[in-house]
């Protein structure tokens, strides 16, 4: 003979809370119907996206542990004991963070960014090096020519060599994905702070801006003295107006100023992103003005670098005409630190290799938008590839 269960039934004073909350009608036990609605009113709670089916597999993983199919009071106690258990026994796996001297994290630090340290000191005495070719020409110059020494047009001058250098041959390298992709599996990847390439050019960028300051405020000093002088042959603005040094100067001011601002993060990390991308394009501008200006001197140092640009663009152009293909975000997963996960659904034929990176462009955000990502996924995956991305540029 069956006999039904009593739906509610007067539960002693010492159960707890949040077994009453499980149990949903009130019987005294938490069946699977209970479990199943409360792991659904949770999911939704915590804004989770769980299926019928994942659901149904919780729900018989729980009351499997507790070998029946309804929980009572004291089941629900013994697995919150065991819970505690293994709690307190990953807690104390853990060792306590124990307070560091300043000079234990200064050590770490060091450890840490040792390869991007000696690089950048690396960086500082090429500049130191450059400065002190340029003095040696100058000074080799006015020998030969019998000129007096003027320090103002020789710091000038050797700064040029400065420019030269980091315009010419340093500041490409950081549109080298292709060959720096490469780089990354061959043994020079521990020498070569390939994962930092996008701070090294915005810190060549600075020593550009510093170097053309200090550059155009010596000669326009050096031209004001020359010009003030009695026997002066050449006003100060005609001095300022002479195109080969003159206007190609100011058209490299103007166009240097113009691409350093709209570089700055509330421009190039927001929706303003197009604006960025085209003003960056006037660096060919910079480019044809500097070979104009410095004569004779910037095109040897320029050449190789500007070749090889060309090829990494060509063949960028390449692979867009060979792979492009229109696809879709199939799924978005939050991460910490404001990063965001995208799944894209894998266009046919598709192959890559670890390490690559493709480009994507979300033609509502802007026609040129297009970003570089590193693909996160294994080439072995099918159907999809994933790659993560900041939230600002979503």
């Amino acid at each position: 003979m069956n006999t039904a269960r009593p739906y509610t039934i007067t539960l002693p004073e010492e159960v707890p809370s949040d077994f009453r909350n499980h149990d949903l009608d009130g019987d005294g036990v938490i069946s699977t119907a209970d479990m199943t609605v409360a792991l659904q009113r949770l999911s939704v709670t915590l804004n989770l996206r769980l299926t019928d089916d994942q659901v149904s597999d919780i729900t018989a993983a729980l009351l499997h542990n507790e070998d029946a199919q309804l929980m009572t009071h004291t089941h629900w106690d013994g697995l919150l004991k065991r819970w505690a258990e293994r709690t307190a026994r990953t807690a104390s796996v853990e060792e306590p963070e124990t307070r560091r001297s300043p000079l234990s994290r200064l050590g770490t630090w060091l450890r840490m960014y040792r390869l991007e340290i000696v690089w950048f000191a690396l960086h500082f005495l090429l500049q130191l090096a450059f400065f002190g070719v340029g003095v040696c020409k100058y000074m080799a110059k006015i020998r030969a020519k019998g000129r007096e020494f003027a320090p103002l047009n020789m710091v000038g001058i050797s700064l040029a060599m400065n420019l030269q250098a980091s315009c010419g041959i340093m500041l490409f390298f950081p549109a080298y994905r292709w060959c720096m992709s490469r780089l990354r599996s061959t043994f020079l990847a521990k020498f070569l702070p390939l994962d930092s390439s996008i701070l090294f050019h915005i810190v060549l960028g600075w020593t550009v801006g510093v170097c053309a300051v200090a550059h155009s405020t010596c000669f326009l000093v050096q031209y004001y003295e020359v010009s003030i002088q009695p026997n002066a042959t050449y006003t100060f603005l005609q001095d300022i107006g002479e195109f080969k040094t003159g206007i190609t100067g100011w058209i490299l001011v103007a166009t240097l100023i113009t691409i350093s601002f709209f570089s700055l993060p509330f421009i190039k990390n927001t929706m303003w992103y197009d604006v960025f991308y085209w003003t960056h394009k006037l660096q060919f501008v910079f480019w044809v003005t500097l070979i104009l200006h410095a004569k004779d001197d910037f095109w040897k140092v320029f050449i190789l670098p500007f070749a090889i640009y060309i090829l990494e663009k060509g063949r960028k152009y390449v692979d867009a005409f060979r792979w492009g293909r229109v696809t879709r975000i199939v799924e978005v997963n939050l991460l910490p630190n404001k990063m965001s996960q995208l799944v894209i659904k894998r266009p046919e034929g598709f192959h890559y290799k670890p390490g690559d990176y493709i480009f994507l462009k979300a033609p509502h955000l802007g026609w040129t938008s297009w970003h570089a990502f590193t693909i996160s996924s294994a080439p072995e995956q099918k159907g999809t590839c994933r790659t993560q991305v900041h939230n600002s540029v979503c």
